[in-house]
């Protein structure tokens, strides 16, 4: 798959961008709402997927129109069969932080994933201040293998452009001397979609 340029992005999903960055700022509030004894209970990594499945909950209520695949460890919105988009906790230079499995890396390498049904992948993501203890800033960004192709800050305004990096695709990380981990599939070798919070039983 290729590149896509912001503009490209902004004319497709650009009425996207908000409930994008409402579900990530309600999804931290939500933790926030915890009680201080369970949030210490917490490790880091541990904190960032409690906030994960809070953003996912919002994010499937707030964006009703998106087809939600749930793909091992992938948890994509798909919209219009083209652009499938992740959530994530990001780095300053708003890249993702923790060791990525081979689909990971397929995903940020613009790699398709196994029967999901879109030609481009970008990650929305939260930026931790230096306390750790607010959000900075929240964006919708295009990987680029380890690198980014470009950047969103959503802001209230929802959009302020940047672009970090003009190269292409990285097909192999530099340091990646790991075999790909093979895509899991479940029932049947179906992806199911994620059911949304009022599609599912008690």
């Amino acid at each position: 798959m290729s590149l896509v340029e912001q503009q490209d992005v902004i004319e497709a999903i650009g009425d996207r961008l908000s409930p994008i960055r409402e579900s990530m700022r309600m999804g931290w509030a939500e933790w926030l709402d915890m009680s201080e004894r369970h949030r210490a209970a917490l490790i880091r990594r541990a904190r960032s997927d409690v906030v994960h499945d809070f953003i996912v909950e919002h994010a499937s209520r707030l964006l009703p129109d998106a087809v939600i695949f749930d793909c091992a460890q992938l948890k994509l919105f798909v919209f219009h069969s083209r652009f499938a988009l992740r959530f994530k906790k990001l780095d300053r230079k708003l890249r993702t932080s923790n060791q990525p499995t081979g689909q990971v890396k397929d995903f940020r390498r613009q790699q398709p994933i196994q029967m999901v049904p879109a030609v481009h992948n970008l990650e929305a993501g939260y930026v931790l201040d230096k306390t750790g203890h607010g959000i900075e800033s929240l964006h919708l960004v295009c990987p680029n293998g380890p690198r980014v192709y470009w950047d969103i800050e959503l802001t209230t305004d929802v959009v302020s452009r940047g672009t970090v990096d003009l190269f292409p695709v990285a097909d192999v990380d530099e340091d990646d001397t790991s075999p790909p981990i093979r895509f899991q599939t479940k029932k049947n070798d179906l992806i199911l979609p994620f059911p949304r919070q009022d599609e599912r039983r008690d």
